[in-house]
């Protein structure tokens, strides 16, 4: 299986434009005193906007387990944020404003010690189970490693075969270059437990990531991940089919691929070394193109699929937060995340926020569940350049995968992004259920009477998105506390 990235369909080849405005990422780190730095902007760099608590209601009904779809969902959630934790939520209101601490407040996400605490990959002696081979540091089939608590991966990522229980408190850090596949990457038959409180930083833009964590786990909660150029997760689901793959309480910012508002490239512009250009390719439209020399004027860059010259690299760069990698192997709830998703002009192919659709052999036998996270799919601050239909909320299965187990997408808040396209519902008819959805406002989003209304994203296929009209209550199963997911830090 090819962990590169997945090259755009013939459709999104055609469809892809140039994403506009610009970004930056801030963030915070408690130190050891417990003081705080903080920020009062967002990673676009403009004032956080919306409530920062809003209240839809209090909650009346009680809990309620998810209602079946006509197959067996296998697999047991055992966070404690599903068990005893669940009664103590509060209103929906304060759920809402817990989510949107994770954009506001850096105390509740990413690694929550300062860097020059963290010990350092090449520098420190690793833990028991760890072997460092180059700039890759492994746990080898049948290897049980110690936990991995308050390391700084800096260009470094970690390859697991074997059984690591804990990765906690730590960064990881890649800068612009070529792109790696897993800064955690956990293959099949490896045995990763909980990966909690730890940032991952693309450290500025370029070619950096394909797949942050990637692979099979239990609990991904409280991470942040910043400035990537591409996907943050590719995920499987967890290690044992019986379990609940849970990715909760994470803060995800907006992908940053360019040093340079992107524009179309000419050839009496002056391009700097890792400055970027758009070209017009002929096979798959508008994409990127990276200079790889100081003094770059009047060398016409290469089509995508031609290979680098002396002065240009032409990408075809997608990003989807979160994208299947292979088949799904067991249930997987995405829930109570901060997903900001937004057009800018250093950004370019911005896709989907929620990818449940498999590669690999294409199965999708497992419950895949999307509820109770914020999409903030606004204008990065040019969005009325931006390709019609992106980006977009979710993306279900296409025609060619067997879904035995529709994926369920309800009770989440989406920012209004500029061209007002929520999902992209291609695939077999009925193949995703949609219920209890709200604009930020909230005011709810149903699914469109006809699939053609120009508010969605919807390719070919009819009656793609079926009505999940009694979904959950909303916040029933939320402990009360964002940083209280998986016992806190």
């Amino acid at each position: 299986m090819s962990h590169g990235h997945r090259l755009f369909t013939p459709y999104e080849a055609l469809a892809l434009g140039v994403m506009l405005a610009s970004s930056g990422c801030t963030g915070g780190r408690a130190s050891s005193s417990g003081e705080t730095e903080t920020s009062a902007t967002t990673s676009s760099g403009t004032a956080a906007t919306g409530p920062a608590s809003s209240s839809v209601g209090t909650t009346t009904a009680a809990a309620t387990t998810a209602a079946s779809t006509g197959t067996t969902t296998t697999g047991t959630d055992t966070s404690a944020s599903s068990t005893g934790a669940a009664s103590t939520g509060g209103t929906t209101g304060d759920l809402k404003a817990e989510i949107l601490r994770l954009r506001d407040d850096p105390t509740t996400r990413g690694c929550q010690l300062p860097l020059d605490q963290l010990k350092r990959v090449g520098v420190d002696p690793l833990p028991a189970g760890y072997t460092l081979q180059g700039n890759v540091v492994r746990v080898l089939p049948g290897v049980t490693a110690d936990d991995l608590e308050g390391w700084l991966f800096d260009e470094y990522r970690l390859d697991i075969d074997g059984t690591v229980n804990l990765i906690s408190n730590c960064v990881f850090k890649h800068r612009a270059g070529p792109a790696i596949s897993g800064w955690i990457l956990a293959r099949p038959g490896s045995n990763v437990g909980t990966i909690r409180w730890t940032t991952f930083d693309g450290d500025g833009p370029g070619e950096n990531i394909n797949g942050a964590v990637q692979g099979r786990f239990r609990h991904l909660h409280n991470c942040l991940f910043k400035d990537l150029s591409s996907d943050a997760i590719k995920m499987a689901g967890a290690p044992d089919p019986n379990d609940v793959c849970l990715i909760e309480g994470n803060y995800f910012t907006t992908p940053l691929l360019s040093p340079n508002d992107l524009a179309m490239w000419s050839p009496t512009t002056t391009y700097a070394a890792g400055e970027m250009a758009i070209i017009n390719d002929p096979m798959v439209g508008n994409t990127p193109t990276v200079s790889l020399a100081d003094g770059n004027t009047g060398n016409q860059p290469p089509n995508f699929g031609q290979g680098p010259t002396a002065w240009w690299k032409t990408i075809n760069p997608h990003a989807d937060i979160m994208q299947s990698d292979g088949d799904i192997v067991s249930p997987i709830k995405v829930r109570w995340n901060y997903f900001e998703f937004q057009a800018t002009r250093r950004n370019h192919g911005l896709t989907s926020v929620l990818w449940f659709r498999p590669f690999g052999s294409k199965k999708l036998d497992f419950a895949c569940d999307g509820y109770e996270n914020i999409f903030d799919l606004r204008d990065g601050g040019g969005g009325s350049g931006t390709i019609t239909g992106y980006p977009r909320g979710v993306a279900a299965p296409s025609p060619d995968i067997a879904v035995t187990v529709k994926p369920r997408i309800y009770n989440n808040w989406f920012y209004d992004p500029p061209h007002k396209w929520y999902a992209y519902l291609n695939g077999l008819p009925g193949s995703v259920l949609w219920g209890g959805n709200m604009r930020f406002d909230d005011t709810p989003l149903p699914l469109p009477a006809d699939e053609n209304d120009p508010d969605w994203w919807n390719f070919a296929a009819p009656d793609n998105g079926v009505p999940y009209p009694d979904p959950p209550a909303l916040g029933v199963e939320f402990p009360g506390d964002i940083t209280a997911l998986g016992g806190g830090p």
